[in-house]
């Protein structure tokens, strides 16, 4: 009966401290027979690991018993007949061989070799064949002082949840950033495994290169200050962001210069809604609501107090609506009310077709790997759906796995308040330079809005809470922009070339204007502002103006006999003072050409 050995072993590399470790996947494994007498029964790796060159293991090849490569979890296993090869148990080498660095895409070629362990084996002798199992874990300050050699940097983690007891989150990305003082550098992304662990490889020039290399190529400290955003998909594909670091994280202690092995732990917060949160409504977007403690972003007639904004668009209401049960239902609406004047609440609710579908939160199905099921308002596709009814209530999620998202209550689609209207400016237009008729669209339109928010006590439902919004202008209309040359208007076809003067005729119309300007350019290059921008001045009454540049001002007409003989275009342009409650419209222009010989 032959003498079979069967050697097996998990071959990593401790990280760091905190429990991460490098499998060596795919790595080429060789067993010995040793070449020295001493031999220890247990392998001291600290003492044996030295790297071999290609004649140092070109000199072993006699004393080979077996070779294989480790799995991808860095498993290995092999088998040999210990009657062949001379082999009765006794001391054997352990060398491992690499092609590419464990855990990055860095290749090595040549691929270097490691002595990993030097010792006797306790082999155990079963049915068929001796056993011999043993796990080797390179230490850290060996493991980082290679990686280091090739310019290699890993940050390893686990993510969990902040609340207790904290529980791992699978299946989230993790992105590592680092803040430099030139440009912040994304080093990596990782997602995190069924335990919540991630591992992010990168390499130096990642952090130490700048847009000012070769001449400034190195940072300040030996190592990245780093911090990191977290990312889950719901089960619509959404990108969720769970945790958003600012860039000042990465100057803390904890996360500056650090080294090119680092352990991080990080949280995100999954916890369901507090029971005792108070149901309120704050914001219009990113605009606080009055209330009778705190400051706020509205002017008493309806404005924003910084840029005296109007709204427009679809505006997104913030808030709160406290938790609701299996035992205890909550539903909300919002109710509106042009020229409002009290005392009662606005008297229309806003219903189904004025809500453009919303995500207003999330079940956590799962923590690892983390399953995200949004929760809507308002859109028939979702799992999770809350249809307003026809007074505009709409039902409070109860599952007790629910979490708000961005602290969103419906998304409000205000044409169905203002009226949305655009202008054209057609050629010719003998239109322009004459005052506009102000029609329903570009008219100032105040609205009172209210958030009501109701308990079923069993006896039917009772009002807990009513947030109310005095005064907020709200209008969808484009700006009237009308503009013409009066020479076209006078002249045989609108293609014939300008010789002396060009007069431009223009009007500008909207009740909430911020400026408006002329301005002629030449084919590629600025030439003139013929018509100065003129702004509000801090007027709410500013709705812009016209000229037909008769009578003349220095302005208009615009003598161009000096100019090159090409082809100009004369822009105007305006600016309106509204915003959806993150950002407002951009620049409306309207443009005519010219040639002038």
């Amino acid at each position: 009966m032959a003498n079979l050995f069967r050697f097996s072993a998990s071959l990593a590399a401790r990280i760091t401290k905190c429990g991460c470790r490098a499998r060596f996947s795919n790595v080429r494994v060789q067993l010995f027979r040793a070449q020295k007498d001493d031999c220890p029964r247990e392998p001291s790796i600290a003492k044996t690991y030295q790297q071999l060159s290609d004649k140092d293991l070109a000199g072993r090849k006699n004393d080979l018993l077996v070779s294989g490569t480790a799995d991808d979890d860095g498993q290995f296993a092999a088998s040999f007949d210990g009657d062949k090869l001379d082999y009765a148990g006794e001391c054997i080498e352990v060398v491992v061989s690499f092609r590419q660095i464990p855990g990055s895409e860095k290749s090595l070629d040549p691929e270097e070799h490691f002595l990993l362990a030097r010792y006797c084996p306790q082999w155990e002798q079963l049915e068929r064949y001796q056993h011999h199992y043993y796990d080797f874990l390179v230490p850290s300050n060996i493991w980082c002082a290679w990686l280091k050699k090739h310019d290699i940097w890993v940050i390893c983690g686990r993510v969990t949840t902040c609340e207790k007891p904290q529980s791992p989150v699978g299946g989230v990305k993790v992105k590592a950033h680092d803040v430099d003082w030139i440009q912040n550098d994304f080093l990596g992304e990782a997602t995190t495994d069924a335990n919540g662990w991630f591992y992010i490889y990168y390499d130096g020039d990642q952090f130490k290169k700048t847009p000012l290399s070769p001449f400034i190529n190195l940072e300040w400290t030996g190592g990245p200050d780093v911090y990191f955003q977290i990312e889950a998909q719901d089960a619509n594909g959404n990108t969720i962001l769970l945790l958003d670091e600012p860039p000042a994280r990465g100057r803390k202690p904890d996360r500056e210069d650090i080294t090119n092995c680092f352990c991080v732990e990080l949280c995100v917060d999954l916890e369901p809604i507090n029971p005792v949160e108070i149901p309120m409504w704050t914001h219009v977007g990113n605009y606080q609501i009055p209330d009778s403690t705190n400051m706020h972003d509205f002017r008493s007639n309806g404005y924003t107090q910084v840029g005296n904004l109007a709204f427009t668009g679809v505006m997104t209401m913030i808030g709160q609506t406290g938790k609701a049960t299996a035992s205890r239902k909550l539903r909300y609406r919002f109710l509106y009310e042009r020229n409002w004047t009290g005392p009662a609440l606005p008297a229309n609710p806003v219903t189904k077709d004025m809500i453009p579908a919303t995500q207003v939160g999330q079940i956590v199905a799962s923590l690892s790997p983390l399953i995200l099921e949004p929760v809507y308002v308002n859109n028939p596709a979702a799992t999770h759906n809350h249809v307003p009814d026809v007074n505009g209530w709409i039902s409070v999620e109860s599952d007790s796995r629910y979490t708000p998202v961005g602290n969103r209550l419906i998304r409000l689609n205000s044409t169905h308040l203002a009226p949305s209207q655009g202008y054209s400016n057609p050629s010719p237009n003998p239109d322009a330079g004459t005052p506009a008729a102000i029609d329903a669209a570009r008219q100032v339109h105040e609205f009172a809005l209210a958030y009501e928010l109701q308990e079923d006590t069993g006896g039917g439902w009772t009002t807990i809470h009513e947030s109310l919004l005095e005064k907020i202008v709200i209008n969808n209309a484009s700006a009237l922009m009308w503009l013409e040359l009066d020479e076209f208007l006078t002249g045989a076809n609108l293609c014939q070339p300008i010789t002396h003067t060009v007069t431009v005729r223009y009007t500008v119309d909207h009740p909430h204007l911020d400026w408006f300007e002329v301005e002629i350019e030449k084919q590629g290059a600025h030439m003139d502002w013929p018509v100065p921008r003129i702004d509000d001045g801090g007027s709410f009454t500013f709705r812009g103006g016209q000229s037909t540049g008769t009578p003349a001002t220095s302005d208009n007409p615009v003598n161009v006999a000096a100019w090159d003989a090409c082809s100009y275009i004369v822009f105007l342009r305006s600016h309106r003072r509204l915003t959806n409650g993150y950002g407002g419209p951009g620049i409306q222009t309207a443009y005519r050409t010219f040639c002038k010989t």
